[in-house]
């Protein structure tokens, strides 16, 4: 499923191999909740949502999701430009882990 977040606030974490929730990214409102390493692919992400509030979120099921983003005018053009804005951010957090501490890290990730 795709989401659209209006009002909450939504974290996504993952459990490691100790068995802890580290968490990843915070999505506000107006965000895409979307789990790029799992959209095209159509696969299962081995990472969690989670609403921080109670709130409202609209989705769309993978199908309709691809029919509108085939058929909408000016979508596929904003979809590249957000997949690259995301392997930006990626490759960016990649670094951060190798360069960073634990506390440099945790500081980037709520500003």
């Amino acid at each position: 499923m795709k989401k659209y977040i209006t009002t909450p606030m939504f974290r996504s974490y993952l459990i490691d191999y100790k068995g802890n929730e580290i968490t990843t990214e915070f999505f506000a409102p107006n965000d895409i909740l979307i789990e790029v390493a799992s959209l095209f692919p159509n696969i299962l992400s081995k990472e969690s949502k989670h609403a921080l509030i109670n709130g409202e979120v609209y989705k769309i099921d993978f199908n309709t999701f691809q029919n509108l983003y085939s058929n909408l005018d000016g979508l596929t053009d904003c979809g590249q430009t957000w997949m690259c804005h995301q392997l930006f951010k990626v490759k960016h957090r990649a670094v951060k882990i190798h360069t960073l501490n634990a506390s440099q890290r945790y500081l980037h990730l709520i500003l």
